[in-house]
């Protein structure tokens, strides 16, 4: 039985950000200030270097909140807005894992994932929209 369910992503990107909207889009979902999630990423910065990596990251692999309904379209082979339609998981972070995981395995998971494009279904059994 196919059914269409609306919604949207749990954490999204500001288009009111002071950068990218990182902070304030992840602030926005937590219910906290933006300022206050700003100082704890400087003091990520400050204190374990990794902030602007991570900062960087989120950018890149976060949707706008005013532009979810094109990041949800398949990008490279689909895959990733596959598992996403067809198990009912944020496009985002499935998107997120994979690239983690492709530079952490020194491109492995790229053999992994056109496996799944060969053999994961195209029809889905849920269809999300914005």
């Amino acid at each position: 039985m196919t059914y269409v369910q609306k919604r949207t992503p749990r954490f999204t990107r500001s288009q009111d950000g002071v950068i990218s909207g990182v902070c304030s889009g992840i602030a926005n979902q937590l219910g906290m200030d933006p300022g206050v999630v700003r100082l704890l990423w400087l003091l990520s910065v400050l204190v374990f270097g990794t902030g602007i990596l991570l900062y960087a990251f989120l950018a890149v692999m976060l949707p706008r909140e005013d532009r979810v309904a094109e990041y949800e379209k398949p990008k490279f082979l689909g895959v990733c807005s596959r598992i996403g339609a067809n198990y009912g998981h944020e496009v985002a972070l499935i998107r997120m894992v994979f690239v983690l995981s492709f530079f952490l395995s020194g491109g492995l998971t790229f053999l992994f994932y056109i496996g799944l494009w060969l053999f994961l279904p195209e029809n889905s059994k849920c269809q999300f929209y914005s």
